[in-house]
């Protein structure tokens, strides 16, 4: 907060950049939400979460639950490392995190490929990047 008050450089804006979905992650007790974003959408402010897959993800974005995903995603059946980025996010007031694997659509390889080539753009475009350093 600070950083973006005081310092005149970190205030600058940028060319208008959101990923195409985003977890709308709200205040501390809200539902989690798949966000998709709109053209018409201002600079969303939001944290991108940069962490190590490990093993098999519990909780992935498929075709078959994208529906349901942007009514509701049961925080509970997340790993702590998610959990632990929609705190931080949170504490913060973010309101919207990106995480690889909510994000982008993981059995749909024209949206994998899509939405990989931009990940770079997506990190650095985000307000905060929370690095994982284990799960």
């Amino acid at each position: 907060k600070q950083c973006v008050e005081e310092h005149p450089k970190c205030n600058e804006p940028s060319a208008v950049f959101n990923p195409t979905r985003l977890l709308d992650i709200g205040g501390l007790n809200d539902v989690i939400c798949l966000y998709e974003t709109k053209e018409t959408d201002p600079q969303l402010q939001y944290a991108a979460l940069s962490h190590c897959w490990g093993g098999s993800q519990p909780m992935k974005l498929l075709t078959e639950n994208q529906q349901d995903f942007k009514i509701s995603i049961p925080v509970e059946k997340l790993p702590p490392t998610f959990r632990d980025a929609i705190a931080v996010s949170r504490e913060l007031s973010i309101r919207y995190l990106w995480i690889d694997s909510l994000s982008i659509i993981q059995n749909d390889p024209l949206d994998w490929d899509r939405e990989a080539a931009q990940m770079g753009q997506v990190y650095s475009s985000a307000f905060l990047v929370i690095s994982a350093a284990s799960s």
